[in-house]
């Protein structure tokens, strides 16, 4: 009988301890909350603050400077939405995505994360200028007949880092050091 109750104290202890050890694990987040929300609030601001300025170089000639932006998933999704060519599907009867047009869709990217955009792609003036060879209605499509290919692949890696997008081996990189004892606390 003494067995059995050393037993059960010996095991009501553990179980003691292992709820204190949960209560102390619940206050240290409730400690870091705070932490937590104002990295997220910070994070939140850094968003409309974030630009970069880009210079448009040919032949060692500088032309002229964009400052560019992040775009969000949903504004880059939208736009990617209207330069989807679609067509209906004759066996299910809907509209399926057939093609994106790339070179518009790039466009509408620069366009959309150029900060100074009426000084650049909205600039009347350069509009005009350029109406007896290119007919312009549009800011994304001054960026179209501007640009060089080369060009606009740049701007569009410069966006996408700004975006949050790196290249494969820094996420990879990120992962694998976000994967240590740390991460088993978020």
């Amino acid at each position: 009988m003494k067995r059995l109750d050393m037993e059960s104290t010996a095991a009501e202890e553990r179980d003691m301890e292992i709820a204190e050890g949960m209560e102390a694990e619940k206050e240290e987040l409730i400690g870091r909350a705070g932490d937590i929300l104002e990295g997220i609030l910070a994070a939140a601001e850094n968003l409309s603050e974030e630009t970069q300025e880009v210079t448009i170089s040919r032949n060692g000639r500088k032309y002229f400077r964009l400052v560019i932006r992040p775009l969000s998933e949903e504004r880059s999704r939208s736009l990617r939405k209207q330069c989807t060519v679609f067509k209906k599907n004759k066996k299910l009867g809907v509209l399926m995505p057939d093609e994106i047009d790339h070179s518009k869709y790039h466009s509408m990217l620069i366009y959309e994360a150029t900060v100074n955009q009426e000084e650049t792609w909205d600039n009347k003036t350069l509009w005009k200028a350029l109406e007896a060879v290119y007919p312009i209605v549009t800011g994304w499509q001054t960026v179209d007949r501007v640009l060089l290919a080369g060009e606009k692949e740049m701007l569009i890696d410069a966006i996408d880092k700004l975006s949050g997008y790196e290249d494969e081996e820094a996420l990879e990189e990120t992962i694998k050091n976000s994967s240590g004892p740390e991460a088993s606390h978020s």
